[in-house]
């Protein structure tokens, strides 16, 4: 009778330091969106599917890597693809509903972020410039900005302050609103119609 083959541990494949960097934040993100602080390197070792040590082989700490998740989590190039990518040539509302909805995608994001800014060291983590994707916002508005009673700019920030409005937990009692309703109480306020 042979004995059953044992098992070979396998090697995390040869990657350049900023790939690991890349692949284990990629693997941490969702990690600490979901669970906050209390996430372990361990947990992000396996969900990237590395041993813990290569987690310190990457990032000096687990501040460090926690930053980075910070600085992935904010990155604003999938909210910036995502309002690039809305038709122009769609109807108002539709454009409006398709921005509201990545904006508000945008918005639970940064709120999941917020614990984890408290949890790095203080310091050590950079702060982030103004808002790119305002000039974004307006050119969806601007082919009908002769229908708007504000401009596409004080409409694009009223757009971004009622997203946050409704996403914030304490802005808003009960559910949030969808994104159609935020963009019907844009364009049409809170009045019944008489």
């Amino acid at each position: 009778m042979s004995s059953p083959p044992i098992p070979t541990r396998t090697r995390a494949p040869a990657m350049s330091v900023e790939d690991r960097r890349t692949a284990i934040v990629a693997a941490a993100v969702p990690l600490f969106l979901d669970g906050g602080p209390a996430v372990t390197t361990r947990e992000v070792a396996l969900a990237a599917g590395i041993a813990e040590g290569t987690v310190f082989r990457a990032f000096a700490d687990k501040d460090e890597l926690v930053e980075a998740v910070i600085e992935a989590a904010l990155d604003p190039t999938p909210l910036d693809e995502a309002l690039d990518a809305i038709d122009p040539e769609l109807p108002l509302v539709d454009r409006l509903v398709a921005a509201t909805d990545a904006l508000r995608e945008r918005v639970t994001t940064f709120l999941k972020v917020i614990p984890l800014v408290g949890s790095v060291a203080d310091g050590r983590l950079k702060t982030g410039g103004a808002p790119v994707h305002l000039p974004r916002l307006e050119a969806l508005l601007a082919p009908d900005a002769d229908r708007l009673r504000l401009s596409p700019t004080e409409t694009a920030h009223l757009l971004r302050g009622m997203v946050v409005a409704s996403v914030h937990p304490s802005f808003h009692p009960g559910q949030p609103r969808s994104s159609t309703e935020i963009v019907d109480l844009l364009l049409h306020g809170v009045a019944r119609e008489a």
